[in-house]
């Protein structure tokens, strides 16, 4: 009788252990995966903030680059004017 119980319940508690191996190894595999996942996204948030704060630089280089141009036409057309001006007067 006991050998016939030993049997029986040998063969299911192996089932059931490796059956539960199984689930730790890939539910430990997918945790492994997910923090690589994470990570790479930790590092192109990282790298995507860099790039932003550059183009916002770059953005600020070139407003004040377009103020001096303004700035410039400005006395350019007043000179123009000027220059202009003085043409009628000797007409």
């Amino acid at each position: 009788m006991q050998d016939t119980v030993l049997k029986v319940v040998l063969p299911i508690l192996t089932a059931a252990i490796l059956g539960m191996f199984g689930w730790v190894w890939s539910t430990s595999t997918s945790v492994t995966l997910l923090k690589s996942d994470i990570s790479y996204l930790q590092q192109d948030l990282v790298e995507a903030k860099k790039q932003s704060s550059d183009l916002m630089e770059r953005v600020n280089q070139n407003k004040e680059m377009l103020i001096e141009l303004q700035r410039d036409m400005k006395y350019i057309k007043i000179t123009l004017q000027s220059i202009e001006g003085s043409i009628e007067k000797e007409k």
